[in-house]
């Protein structure tokens, strides 16, 4: 089956993992530039890896783009976010944005108000991560996801295929510290 996916890091066009979805096995569509309906807490790991906390109501209208994948794509998807037990793959909604509404400044001020137009938003999925400490939520929280606009002190990842089998064990590990500890 197809299945429509949001994307909002480092898969869109331009980022590290993006070649992913150019290479898929199988079909990965671009149908466009989208901003998700709710507010979510788009926040960067210590390696500049962005993680969407499962918060609704949170943080920022965020940006990305949508595709429509099928099962292989989506599988390799799954694989790079290691759904479910780092990301989860969780249905939402998103709105494809005309010509006219492309880029905010990812540091703009003007917040985009949701539309609140029903009909026009598009049931997908995207990659959220659930049971996340307090202090994650404290983060700046981002709308749009840059590699080339990283925050001073954040080093930028390889993408997924370049990284050596220590800093894949040291970037999964930083990425498991924002989860909260499971007794």
């Amino acid at each position: 089956g197809l299945h429509k996916v949001f994307v909002y890091g480092t898969l869109k066009r331009g980022q590290p993992n993006h070649h992913l979805l150019q290479e898929a096995v199988g079909l990965a569509r671009l149908l466009g530039r989208a901003r998700l309906v709710d507010r979510y807490p788009l926040i960067l790991t210590r390696y500049g890896i962005p993680m969407l906390l499962a918060k609704q109501g949170a943080g920022e209208v965020v940006e990305g783009e949508l595709y429509e994948v099928d099962d292989d794509a989506l599988a390799k998807l799954d694989e790079l976010e290691h759904h479910p037990t780092l990301y989860t793959r969780t249905p939402t909604h998103c709105h494809l944005l005309t010509p006219s509404q492309q880029s905010h400044l990812p540091n703009s001020t003007s917040s985009p108000t949701p539309s609140s137009d029903p009909t026009a938003s598009v049931d997908c999925e995207t990659y959220m991560v659930y049971d996340t400490t307090d202090s994650a939520l404290q983060q700046p929280h981002y709308r749009c996801y840059d590699v080339a606009n990283l925050p001073e002190g954040l080093e930028m990842p390889p993408s997924a295929k370049d990284r050596s089998p220590e800093l894949r064990a040291a970037i999964y590990e930083s990425l498991l510290e924002i989860k909260r500890k499971m007794s």
